[in-house]
């Protein structure tokens, strides 16, 4: 007796025969950028959930870094809300990193014009700028950290993107060029010109200054 008949009798089903065509047809794994970009084009929940998935850790690392602070929930939901709106501009769906990337630095460097902005607005009667609130002096590794957050406050919000990418985030500079929107060569003299001033305005710092010279080992 053959397992297989054009009568009665036939082969023994297969899982996959059981399986809707509906969900064989779905991808289990957003497996390439290109992939998980389609899907989040296409709508499918799944693709949203694995886009949150792959990318808000990193979201939050660089609003926390490019912010100094930890509280960057709205600025974390604001970027990917951007990138979910902005997408279908992508044209190259490989590059979703990079994209996700110059969202979020976007979404930063708003978020430090406003900064700027409110500050501003909030100067004293005498027209000086109310002092930051001294960071605790417990701990010397604490007080440095809060010393290159201060210091990297001061400069511009494009410079501080750089610095955070390339230097924090150890991003090379051809992902640089991709998450701002410039060209590589724009990059290259954007990471040259944030290493030497951010390298001169720590070494004018004494705390920041001795913090270097021990190796960061405070």
């Amino acid at each position: 007796m053959g397992t297989e008949s054009r009568g009665g009798s036939s082969r023994p089903p297969r899982a996959e025969d059981a399986e809707p065509a509906s969900v064989r047809a779905l991808p289990h794994v957003f497996a390439t950028e290109t992939a998980l970009a389609e899907g989040v084009l296409a709508g499918n929940p799944a693709a949203a959930r694995a886009l949150w998935d792959r990318y808000a850790v990193l979201v939050r690392r660089l609003l926390q870094r490019a912010l100094g602070r930890d509280d960057v929930d709205d600025e974390v939901q604001d970027a990917f809300l951007r990138v979910h709106r902005k997408l279908p501009r992508l044209r190259e769906r490989s590059k979703l990193r990079s994209f996700v990337v110059g969202v979020t630095m976007r979404v930063a460097r708003e978020e430090l014009r406003r900064r700027r902005v409110r500050r501003w607005l909030t100067l004293t009667p005498t027209g000086e700028v109310p002092e930051r609130s001294a960071p605790p002096r417990d701990d010397e590794h604490a007080e440095a950290l809060a010393r290159l957050d201060a210091m990297l406050d001061s400069i511009d919000a494009t410079t501080r993107a750089v610095f955070v990418l390339r230097f924090v985030e150890d991003m090379p500079t051809t992902e640089v060029a991709e998450a701002l929107d410039c060209s590589l060569a724009t990059a290259k003299r954007r990471v040259k010109r944030a290493s030497e001033l951010v390298a001169a305005r720590a070494a004018a710092d004494p705390v920041l200054a001795a913090f270097v010279a021990a190796g960061g080992d405070a």
